[in-house]
């Protein structure tokens, strides 16, 4: 599950300066934080000037060390909550003039868990002006950006330029690493697979080395995360909960999902999670694929809007478990004859309707995939220039490209021979390693032994073992007489 982020930038106002270009430079740590700001004023009406006079947002808990033009430092300034207002050195009538000020936070940086911290800047900058930066972060892990900035990575060190306010979270501290996570807390082994499934799956790689993930025990994990889940994404860093068992592989891969959409899809300034989670519950789909054709222990992936399937890890016991369907195809066959729409801004905060959605939105992925589409191809075909705010425009760009409503028919035969077609589809397994001196991903696929410990439930073996089996049997057939 990915959380969504809704921030407010404050904006710099400008005095007798018609354009001003502005460089951040910040040395952050667990303690702290100092940040030195220049901002290249530029006069453009009634020039020259001798003098500028601004107003500018800083920081929360910021104690100003000094301010300075090209005069030498600036005594005319005052700070009024979070801020300064400067008047510049009077002197020969300019062009330009360039003001410097270095300020000191104090406020120790939030602990996520375990040594895994987080820092968050809101830095102002003015609209259709170049605002650029580096960020010189101890221990420096991951990052996120607002739309808009391109960033990159190297040595502890976070460069961004864009135009007007940014805002930005790092992620930082020293965990177990891997060679694609770094973790804080208890964690598993075979991480590699979650995310190189991931990758070869999307096509996309992260700017940055490693995802930070706090693995957390249950009672940790229900009180910072939603108790419905098993893992959430937010802004660049991961938390899991450690008592899923076999379970954890799949999650971290669901979530890694989340961490690579969220730089594809950017622009999406939506609440609608259709197409995040479809492609989270696809790849989780696809490594339980992978781990219930390796370990019979393993629970195989369950149908969507299909029939339960007997898991059978063991035929000398006697004994079998059912996995059940995602989703109900009643409720889904119901949604399309009543022509309900609610999934153009489905969440899966959304209560009322989150089994539903998680399946709706992973049966988009399985259709377009089963018809011939490769998801990595699909990622490239997205070209999106602008933020998108409205849920009706967004759903309008995904429908160029899927079927947004698959398996809508009037005939319950088609609507049902659909997701049979889907549900019995052998969907294909990739995988990548990224290399950080190439810009192509080579992607291979995976082989995958057939599963024997995975059978599907018809009369004469249901019988066998319990109820369950009948029972799931007589809906399949209740749905074919209809």
């Amino acid at each position: 599950m990915r959380k969504l982020l809704f921030l407010v930038f404050l904006a710099a106002a400008l005095v007798s300066a018609a354009s001003a270009d502005v460089y951040h430079e910040a040395s952050i740590s667990k303690s702290g934080m100092q940040l030195n700001t220049s901002i290249e004023l530029n006069c453009e009406s009634n020039c020259p000037v001798n003098k500028w006079s601004l107003t500018w947002q800083i920081p929360k808990s910021a104690g100003i060390i000094s301010v300075r033009d090209s005069i030498g430092r600036i005594e005319d300034y005052r700070v009024e909550g979070q801020q300064i207002h400067i008047t510049t050195n009077s002197g020969p009538r300019r062009m330009n003039e360039t003001v410097k000020i270095v300020m000191n936070v104090t406020a120790d940086a939030e602990e996520i868990y375990r040594g895994l911290y987080k820092r968050e800047l809101s830095l102002p900058g003015f609209s259709g002006e170049e605002s650029r930066g580096v960020l010189h972060v101890d221990n420096l892990i991951s990052g996120w950006k607002s739309y808009g900035f391109e960033t990159s990575y190297s040595n502890n060190t976070l460069k961004f330029r864009g135009e007007g306010p940014v805002s930005l979270r790092v992620k930082f501290g020293e965990g177990n690493e891997t060679r694609y996570y770094s973790f804080f807390g208890d964690y598993r082994g075979n991480t590699s697979m979650a995310y190189e499934i991931s990758i070869g799956t999307t096509g996309v790689v992260q700017e940055f080395q490693r995802f930070p993930v706090a693995s957390m025990p249950e009672d940790v994990y229900r009180r910072v995360a939603n108790s419905w889940s098993a893992g959430e994404y937010i802004g660049g860093s991961m938390m899991v909960r450690q008592n899923i068992g076999s379970d954890y592989i799949p999650v971290l891969a669901h979530e890694t999902v989340h961490g690579l959409n969220d730089r594809e899809f950017n622009w999406d300034r939506t609440s609608s999670a259709y197409f995040d989670e479809g492609t989270a519950e696809y790849v989780e789909f696809l490594v339980r694929k992978k781990l219930s054709s390796e370990d019979r222990d393993v629970r195989p992936p369950g149908e969507v809007f299909g029939d339960d399937i007997r898991w059978d890890p063991d035929p000398s016991d006697n004994t079998y478990s059912l996995v059940p369907s995602r989703g109900d195809p009643e409720v889904l066959w119901n949604y399309y004859q009543n022509d309900l729409n609610f999934m153009k801004t489905w969440s899966s905060f959304d209560s009322e309707h989150r089994e539903f959605g998680y399946a709706y939105s992973e049966l988009i992925i399985k259709n377009y995939v089963s018809r011939g589409g490769r998801l990595s191809r699909l990622y490239e075909k997205f070209n999106v220039s602008g933020k998108v705010d409205s849920p009706e425009r967004k759903w309008e760009i995904f429908s160029q490209y899927l079927d947004m409503t698959p398996c809508k028919y009037d005939s319950r035969e088609k609507f049902s021979n659909c997701l049979d077609r889907i549900n019995s589809y052998d969907y294909p397994v990739y995988s990548a390693e990224p290399s950080r001196e190439a810009e192509n991903l080579t992607i291979r696929k995976l082989d995958i032994p057939e599963n024997s410990f995975r059978q599907g439930t018809d009369l004469v073996d249901s019988l066998k073992y319990d109820l369950q089996g009948l029972v799931s049997y007589l809906r399949k057939l209740l749905q074919n007489l209809l």
